[in-house]
């Protein structure tokens, strides 16, 4: 699953990286503007969104944060994602 805060159209991938992913299984929800994480104890369980005014969750096990397609150089020396005031657990 793939959410994207804004239309299809908006997206800076390409139209065969979109269908790609689509003919690999991963179904893409647009307009989804990340609410919270929902985890227990420690552990994200879910994502909520809200998207023309409702809110729903879409349950996982694993969140990955993408900021775009800019090429990161090898080597930096900083953490590329982050949860303020978390730790990071997986099972």
């Amino acid at each position: 699953m793939m959410a994207y805060r804004r239309g299809v159209e908006n997206m800076s991938a390409t139209w065969a990286e979109r269908g790609f992913a689509q003919t690999s299984g991963v179904s893409i929800v647009t307009h989804a503007k990340p609410v919270r994480l929902i985890g227990d104890e420690g552990i994200v369980t879910g994502v909520e969104f809200e998207r023309y005014g409702e809110r729903f969750v879409i349950e996982a096990d694993m969140v990955l944060k993408a900021i775009g397609q800019t090429p990161v150089p090898v080597g930096i020396d900083r953490e590329l994602l982050a949860l303020d005031g978390g730790t990071h657990r997986h099972r």
